[in-house]
């Protein structure tokens, strides 16, 4: 970690310095042991004592004496006065307990507080570390270098600020949040619908068969030429119509089971958000259910189906992890699109199954990914139904049955992207287990599909389900409270 974070400060021209107590110089010298960290580490402060705190940090001896030197007050003096001595961008500073005398009950062993002083101010953490002293000094300073890189990746992303479009600098947090868009510009944003058709299920065929193949050795001219006329605001029907019916081949050829006379009303809502810069291309549009007039947890039961719809969104476009913004700000052409469509396939007062197709685009046009989600939940309580729930996951001819369904489905177009199938990978896929092909079931008028997303290449998308009629499903149930709400009546 420390070479790491050393080399991307002097990728970036960054400097830092150290203050500290309870490492004693330890932190300095990971930072040292990295070559070339003199351009970026001019000097450092061991400050064992309070006095030393005071005349070499400048730490309040009032802060001393009503807080003590293992506070977060102290660190946050000591970095701040080690960023002003040294001049340096950063100061990280370090004060605790090592052990393994010297605690409290107020103050145990392993406390420690890290404190990282920078241009945008300082900002502090508490830790309590176990293990003996040399195993507290050591995870202080591998704790204060995580700090130090996490902020790297801060500031990295506000310097390059200005490259982002505007709209996704308020996504990921960095502008105010705007007012409520124009009802003319919802219109144009809803067009998304189409271009997400066009990109992102283009090569749809039959249910079990989700593939997206219009990216060619990592080219990007047909993703282009599908998403220029809707970021440009045109309005091609006939694009349209042929997008429709190529989307009439998914989720909407399941045939779903809807109670008459339901309590309660399936409406739709959708987020959109479009971008058009010369090197960013945005393209968001997320389709959701929402049920009206629900008895009771009808705002929560909303939220957590809309939350459930957004996940893509929200890790792509409103939340991305630090690799994902880092990824973002180094690559010529930017792709953020996400399209999700979704059906209810069986639903009652009590009950409901939603599926969710989620394709998108996340950086380079080559980066897709194509995944089923599905949502199983109680509407009486808003709980929601795992597979590994409501399945025997121990009862081997349930897997079996599993296996060979899903091979079927896979057929041709995916079989050979499938995982190496057998008792033990099954479970650990239909427990939620492995994320690379993370699962998926929901019910339907007929019974139900048991199936799986292919996560593992960002080249190999799709998702398979395997179907099972009702009585194929019962024979394998559990005790699940589940099956008094599936009935299928």
């Amino acid at each position: 970690m420390s070479d790491q974070v050393i080399v991307r400060l002097i990728e970036k021209g960054l400097t830092i310095t150290t203050a500290e107590s309870c490492t004693g110089g330890l932190l300095a010298g990971r930072i040292v042991d990295t070559p070339g960290s003199s351009a970026v580490f001019p000097e450092s402060f061991v400050t064992y004592s309070n006095e030393a705190k005071t005349a070499r940090l400048g730490v309040s001896p009032a802060t001393l004496a009503t807080r003590g030197a293992v506070s977060a007050e102290c660190a946050v003096q000591m970095a701040e006065g080690a960023r002003a001595r040294a001049n340096t961008d950063f100061a990280l500073a370090t004060t605790g307990i090592a052990g393994p005398e010297g605690g409290s009950d107020e103050k145990p062993v392993g406390l420690v507080y890290i404190a990282l002083a920078g241009k945008d101010g300082t900002v502090v953490r508490e830790y309590h570390f176990s293990g003996d002293r040399d195993s507290v000094r050591s995870q202080t300073v591998d704790a204060a270098l995580d700090i130090l890189n996490e902020e790297i990746d801060r500031v990295s992303g506000r310097d390059a600020v200005s490259q982002i479009p505007e709209s996704y600098q308020q996504a990921i947090g960095m502008r105010p949040a705007r007012q409520k868009m124009a009802g003319w510009l919802k219109v144009l944003i809803g067009l998304i619908l189409v271009t997400a058709a066009a990109i992102l299920i283009y090569s749809l065929t039959i249910l079990a068969h989700k593939s997206l193949d219009i990216i060619k050795n990592g080219e990007n001219q047909e993703l282009e030429e599908y998403l220029k006329p809707y970021l440009d605001g045109g309005k091609d029907q006939d694009k349209k119509k042929e997008n429709d019916t190529q989307a009439d081949q998914g989720i909407d050829s399941i045939e779903a089971y809807i109670q008459d006379d339901l309590s309660y009303e399936i409406k739709e809502e959708s987020f959109s958000e479009q971008e058009n810069e010369d090197k960013y291309r945005i393209a968001l549009h997320v389709d959701y259910p929402v049920l009206s007039g629900l008895k009771q947890h009808g705002d929560e039961i909303n939220q957590t189906i809309r939350d459930f719809a957004m996940q893509t969104e929200k890790a792509i476009y409103e939340n991305p992890d630090p690799d994902g913004r880092q990824k973002i700000l180094e690559l010529d052409q930017v792709y953020v699109v996400d399209e999700v469509e979704y059906k209810v396939t069986y639903a009652t007062d009590d009950f409901i199954s939603i599926v969710f197709n989620d394709a998108s685009v996340f950086g380079e046009a080559s980066d897709q990914k194509v995944q089923v989600r599905t949502l199983n939940m109680d509407l009486r309580s808003g709980e929601i139904y795992q597979l590994q729930d409501v399945f025997d996951l121990e009862n081997d001819d349930f897997l079996k049955a599993w296996e060979k369904s899903l091979k079927e489905e896979a057929g041709t177009v995916l079989g050979d992207k499938l995982p190496d199938l057998n008792a033990e990978t099954d479970r650990e896929i239909l427990s939620g287990q492995d994320k690379d092909y993370p699962n998926a079931f929901f019910v339907d008028k007929a019974g139900g599909e048991i199936g799986l997303s292919l996560c593992k290449d960002e080249k190999e998308v799709g998702w398979v389900t395997a179907p099972f009629v009702r009585d194929e499903l019962i024979r394998y149930k559990t005790g699940s409270d589940f099956w008094k709400q599936v009935t299928w009546k």
